[in-house]
């Protein structure tokens, strides 16, 4: 996955990380890559997929193709009780 930009002026350091012409720095996310780390820090996915959406700039008559990563992740429930029990006499 790539933004528009980057298919114009590809600042490759390592993939998936990329600079910006103005020196920031970009950080591209696969699916796979999003669930793994939420998984990794005790998040359950409920879902994780890719948001294509096409903004149009009718002045320049130009398209700009943008890909976002929408994701739901919940932390599941801890079988011995819920933090709410702490405290409780």
């Amino acid at each position: 996955m790539y933004h528009t930009t980057h298919a114009h002026h590809p600042f490759l350091i390592i993939p998936p990380r990329y600079m910006r012409a103005d020196g920031t720095l970009a950080y591209f996310f696969s699916t796979a890559d999003l669930e793994a780390r939420a998984t990794a820090a005790g998040f359950a996915t409920e879902e994780c997929k890719y948001a294509c959406v096409v903004v149009r700039n009718r002045k320049k008559g130009q398209d700009m193709k943008r890909v976002f990563v929408n994701a739901v992740f919940v932390k599941p429930e801890d079988e011995e009780g819920s933090d709410d029990d702490i405290g409780a006499v």
